[in-house]
């Protein structure tokens, strides 16, 4: 076992079960509905096409979770050659649907690792460039495998924890002792923690557990030959896999980075209420404009639908309850905004140290300090606004600073 928080019955039960019988029924009922099609018969409710792109997704996912899982239990890294070329075959079939950032990453990561030939890796990039994915890790690492010079730009599927993989980059050209001290702190108190928002902290006390390991980060090691002997017993790099093979050789000479004019973001406000402006960002103000207008003028069972209040209030005659003294806006603005990454929502029983990367601060270079909002329930509410503001209410909600 090379993760040993993994249960190693339970992988086993997850690789046989889980996993291996639901892409052999998977592809068993691709090859049904490929005839249905033929024969112009449509059994279910949505399209034959539709279903089939479903279960390319799920095996192409499950692929993946495979290769995960060996890793974790211990397997030879020859027999991973294998279930990529079937991820990646499965991959290609697909139409609409995707499969998630991460696991494009991973794809990636361990073709780079297993030094897969160009023109499979290839294929992947069609795939991410078919689903629009733009992401600064991904593009690097397919530039650096497929000898491509194109501009990257500096944008992120996840900003936390991937955009401190520039630091490690942009050092492995200047200084490879630095960038393999960056490394280190990277995969050591970083890159795990990054995914706490994925509900990763406690999933190895779930069931179904199969390890997570940062493929990229190995794939970044073997592209610039740094130094991860620190790495060596850290349960998230495949350090094993990082040094399966080196026949190919890189020659990365710089990082060619996309510069982007900024446009001048014109200028929004809060008609009625101007007073907001000073802790809501001029990105979210003709948003909240909207919901104060929506919320004075519109019905309440109108508003109850547009805005989907159903996720907290389950029955319109709930909210409606509620809401009989018309004081329910703050509360709505802020549970709004927390789907914008503007405001950081915590169970009680969560550390704030653990999330605060996962909270961006939309003031560019002004100063900001961390408020909370106090919505009188078991959740936290956390908030960048400017240093120098104090306000103590967004209408019925109370400010709190930390």
């Amino acid at each position: 076992m090379r993760d040993n928080l993994c249960d190693e019955r339970e992988l086993e039960d997850e690789l046989k079960i889980s996993i291996n019988e639901l892409i052999n029924e998977n592809n068993k009922d691709i090859s049904e509905i490929k005839n249905d099609i033929l024969n112009g018969v449509n059994r279910y409710t949505i399209s034959n096409f539709e279903i089939i792109d479903n279960m390319y997704a799920t095996n192409t996912i499950k692929f993946i979770d495979k290769m995960r899982s060996m890793y974790s239990r211990g397997d030879e890294l020859k027999d991973f050659q294998e279930v990529w070329n079937n991820a990646v075959d499965a991959l290609g079939n697909l139409r609409k649907n995707t499969i998630g950032y991460l696991n494009l990453l991973w794809l990636v990561g361990m073709g780079i690792l297993l030094e897969v030939p160009k023109e499979d890796m290839r294929k992947v990039e069609k795939c991410i460039k078919r689903q629009s994915t733009k992401d600064f890790v991904l593009q690097f690492l397919l530039n650096s495998y497929l000898d491509c010079e194109d501009e990257i730009e500096l944008c992120f599927e996840k900003e936390n924890p991937y955009k401190k993989v520039v630091e490690i980059i942009n050092l492995s050209f200047e200084d490879k002792k630095k960038a393999s001290d960056r490394l280190t702190k990277y995969m050591n108190s970083e890159w795990f923690k990054g995914h706490y928002d994925y509900e990763w902290k406690n999933a190895h006390k779930e069931p179904g557990y199969l390890g997570f390991w940062s493929f990229e980060t190995a794939a970044i090691v073997k592209i610039f030959g740094l130094d991860d002997g620190k790495l060596k017993e850290n349960n998230h790099y495949p350090y094993e896999f990082a040094h399966y093979k080196n026949e190919i050789k890189f020659n990365i000479t710089k990082l060619n980075i996309k510069q982007e004019k900024e446009e001048e973001e014109q200028k929004q406000y809060i008609e009625s209420n101007h007073e907001l402006e000073k802790i809501i960002p001029n990105k979210f103000r003709e948003k909240v404009n909207s919901i104060i207008e929506d919320y004075n003028m519109l019905e309440d069972k109108e508003f109850w639908k547009k805005y989907e209040l159903q996720d907290i209030w389950f029955e319109f005659s709930e909210y409606e309850q509620e809401n009989a003294d018309k004081n329910l806006l703050g509360f709505i603005i802020v549970n709004e905004l927390i789907n914008y990454e503007c405001i950081l929502q915590l169970d009680y029983k969560e550390d704030l140290e653990d999330y605060i990367d996962n909270l961006k601060s939309f003031w560019k270079e002004e100063p900001v300090k961390l408020i909370r909002f106090d919505l009188k329930n078991d959740q936290n509410y956390y908030m960048y606004i400017p240093k120098k503001v104090n306000m103590n209410n967004l209408y019925e909600v109370k400010i709190l600073n930390i």
